[in-house]
């Protein structure tokens, strides 16, 4: 179900494999906004992931979730490595941030 923003779903509907303890409580953004996100910024250099995703911890979550559970079709394979890039990319952001 999405939410408010639109972006937001619960993990347990996403993911029907996924056992009830892992999913007690937690949002994820959906594949499909990640898989329009990564549509949308093909080709694009110097994207500001938090636009789209504000939350980057929640984004490095279901990032991670989709890439292990998306079906090829849901993500391709061209989709799979640039996602995993911006993943890269987050992720140095945050370590930077706490650094600080």
């Amino acid at each position: 179900m999405e939410g408010a923003d639109g972006g937001e779903v619960s993990d347990s509907s996403l993911f029907s494999d996924i056992t009830d303890s892992q999913t007690t409580r937690k949002k994820l953004y959906s594949v499909n906004k990640i898989r329009e996100f990564l549509d949308q910024t093909k080709g694009r250099r110097g994207v500001d992931i938090k636009q789209l995703f504000p939350d980057l911890k929640l984004f490095l979550n279901s990032a991670h979730i989709a890439l292990k559970k998306a079906t090829t079709q849901e993500l391709d394979q061209p989709k799979w490595y640039r996602l995993k890039k911006f993943m890269q990319t987050v992720r140095k952001t945050l370590h930077q941030k706490t650094k600080v």
